[in-house]
């Protein structure tokens, strides 16, 4: 009998997973805010570069025509 859990054991282990499970949703919850982060950045960036490359596009395409 004296290897049976108290009362006050349970729910302290249940605070501990409650907790652990709280830390689980943040932790998650910051990767994708980085994620959506990273991508936004990525966007930008590849419409400065395909902008920059349309520009030089045009630029060689006018030098062809002229």
């Amino acid at each position: 009998m004296g290897d049976l859990p108290t009362q006050r054991g349970l729910a302290t282990a249940h605070d501990r997973r409650v907790r652990i499970i709280a830390q689980l949703q943040e932790q998650a919850i910051a990767t994708v805010n980085d994620l959506s982060a990273t991508k936004a950045k990525i966007a930008k960036w590849l419409f400065v570069v395909g902008t920059v490359l349309l520009a030089l596009g045009c630029f060689a395409a006018g030098w062809i025509v002229a």
